[in-house]
């Protein structure tokens, strides 16, 4: 549920591959205009105890000890590799909010405790695109050489392919990571 939630979230960017979920923080957060949100405490904030007896979040057990919820390798492995796992006791530890949602709350500052995935390069998927660029403009520059008989100019060509197309793809990961 938690990987198919982060997908819709991600939305065109989950299609591009070159971004993947590199680690989690446990976050404090404001929500505002049911979009925005402000990370105000990281990267070990959970919920107090007096949320989990007021009955807005839930975990076990409480206080929550030791920190973290779940160590970050074993949440990634679970986001990752979706389905039945052997160790439910990370499903107990986790907080869990309860009842109301921040999305209808009336308070002027909404605040809530969460996960906050970060992302990182998917340098696999960053190099083969790599070698695509490189193929294609390899494939490009010979057929040129070869029907133009003019092997300069169809690997200048190529070599003008190759360096517009990375700087292409690296603006559009800069800009992708920011986001």
């Amino acid at each position: 549920m938690t990987k198919q939630r982060y997908d819709e979230v991600r939305g065109y960017r989950a299609k591009l591959f070159f971004l993947e979920p590199a680690r989690v923080e446990w976050v404090q957060f404001s929500l505002e205009d049911r979009h925005r949100v402000g990370i105000m405490l990281h990267p070990m904030a959970v919920p107090p105890k007096h949320e989990v007896d007021n009955h807005n979040y839930e975990y076990t057990p409480v206080p929550l000890e030791p920190l973290p919820p779940i160590p970050n390798n074993v949440f990634m492995h679970h986001l990752i590799d979706p389905g039945p796992h052997r160790r439910p006791v990370w499903l107990h530890r986790l907080p869990k909010k309860l009842n109301h949602s921040l999305l209808n709350s009336s308070d002027e500052l909404v605040i809530g405790w969460g996960l906050h995935i970060i992302e990182g390069p998917n340098w696999v998927a960053i190099c083969a695109a790599g070698f695509c660029i490189t193929f294609l403009s390899g494939a490009f520059s010979t057929l040129w050489s070869i029907l133009r008989s003019d092997v300069s100019g169809g690997f200048g060509i190529g070599s003008w392919l190759v360096s517009a197309l990375t700087l292409a793809m690296m603006a559009c990961f800069s800009k992708w990571s920011q986001e």
